[in-house]
């Protein structure tokens, strides 16, 4: 399944981004503790950071996973939106169609990028009948969701809307937990925060790290972004720490 988010063209930089929201049901069953999310909360999730940011968001429902149809949907939202944001179906499985269906009403700018988790996004551009709109394909695990909905589609839909996106800078915390990454690849943990005896701010990252927990997100305070060249975190590491509040506006 897939979802749709669309943002109107034609904004001034004070108006409200508009954003159509395409059929993003992700199912994700957890171990030990099954947690199950479902399309619709997934939906909830995406529209509601889009609105979080001023979109005006026009949910599309949850489209079959069929090429045409995707197709079809998505040339129609990007007729009076600036802004077409699916989630799920951006991957390499069977029924992942996305990226084939923009590619044939449109073009894509870059498809999987170096992030952990999150890496099948996809950016690209949407012909509509009589205007293109901007396109992102956000996975549809929600923690993968969450993360290139703050790193890719906010930067975005800022620029659409007329405004600069300030950089964010990660607050320097210390690390309170050992971590082995791969070099090459930047990489967000969901880390809660605490202050130590010295009087230190530490960061402790949450025992299930799935793309599919969502309860990852809802039971810490951020992401520790690891850099590229960063291959392993021991406790005491000086590492850098993006707020929840700060990376979805």
């Amino acid at each position: 399944m897939n979802k749709i988010d669309a943002t109107a063209p034609g904004a001034a930089p004070t108006d409200p981004v508009t954003a159509a929201a395409p059929d993003t049901a992700a199912v994700a069953a957890l171990t030990p503790t099954k947690v199950h999310v479902s399309w619709a909360e997934l939906d909830e999730l995406v529209a509601g950071l889009a609105e979080r940011i001023g979109a005006a968001v026009t949910d599309l429902g949850i489209l079959p996973d069929a090429p045409e149809a995707l197709a079809a949907a998505m040339r129609a939202a990007a007729a009076g939106h600036d802004l077409v944001l699916t989630s799920g179906g951006v991957s390499t499985g069977e029924a992942d169609h996305v990226r084939s269906a923009v590619e044939a009403i449109g073009r894509l700018v870059f498809w999987r990028v170096a992030i952990k988790p999150g890496r099948p996004v996809a950016m690209g551009v949407i012909r509509g009948a009589a205007d293109s709109a901007a396109f992102v394909g956000v996975p549809g695990n929600p923690v993968a969701a969450f993360v290139t909905f703050a790193r890719v589609v906010r930067p975005l839909a800022l620029r659409l809307a007329g405004a600069l996106p300030e950089p964010l800078i990660a607050l320097p915390v210390r690390a309170d937990f050992s971590y082995r990454k791969k070099k090459g690849r930047r990489e967000y943990v969901r880390v809660a925060l605490a202050r130590a005896p010295d009087g230190s701010i530490t960061a402790r990252k949450h025992p299930r790290e799935g793309a599919g927990v969502i309860t990852s997100l809802t039971e810490t305070d951020g992401l520790a972004e690891l850099p590229e060249d960063l291959t392993r975190v021991e406790p005491g590491t000086t590492i850098g720490f993006l707020p929840y509040e700060v990376l979805i506006g």
